[in-house]
């Protein structure tokens, strides 16, 4: 799964979105990623295991591979907030922090608001937006901004994601 997701970012990347984070497009508000330091193209894709927590909570544990940090570690936690039919009949709207170690300890923590899409039995293809909410060592003060495309099974216990975006780093 992961490499699918990694073909899918790089097309991703390839297509001008790390042009349209580094010049302020599509990704970037007016005041949000404007900073003495320039930008940092993000692009991360890491899988692992997934399970229910509680009746609208989940948990995430995996490992991937992620630009500025190299091979890196996964937690995460998601929370149910409602149930949308925009973009899909039956989506569960959730929040999802994610925090992403390097091999070195540095930690970059990331908070997106999803739409998880039913595919399946136990399935759901989630997209949101991500912002940085907290970070350690090199990514102390960080903050940057970006998207997220990720599919959980439940019924395996898997999930696979790719967040693509940029980062101004705060040291």
């Amino acid at each position: 799964m992961v490499s699918r997701l990694h073909r899918k970012a790089r097309t991703v990347i390839a297509g001008g979105m790390a042009a349209a984070i580094l010049t302020g497009g599509i990704l970037a508000a007016p005041g949000v990623v404007q900073a003495a330091r320039p930008p940092v193209p993000l692009l991360a894709a890491f899988s692992g295991s997934a399970s229910f927590t509680g009746p609208s909570t989940s948990g995430f544990t995996g490992s991937g591979y992620a630009t500025l940090m190299g091979r890196i570690s996964t937690t995460g936690a998601a929370a149910v907030t409602g149930v949308v039919d925009t973009p899909c009949a039956g989506g569960l709207a959730n929040t999802n922090v994610e925090t992403m170690t390097a091999a070195s300890g540095d930690r970059l923590t990331i908070t997106s608001s999803d739409v998880a899409c039913p595919i399946g039995t136990g399935r759901y293809h989630g997209t949101g937006r991500w912002t940085v909410t907290g970070g350690t060592g090199r990514f102390e003060g960080a903050t940057g901004q970006g998207l997220l495309d990720g599919i959980s099974d439940f019924a395996a216990g898997t999930f696979s994601v790719v967040v693509v975006g940029a980062v101004v780093l705060g040291r």
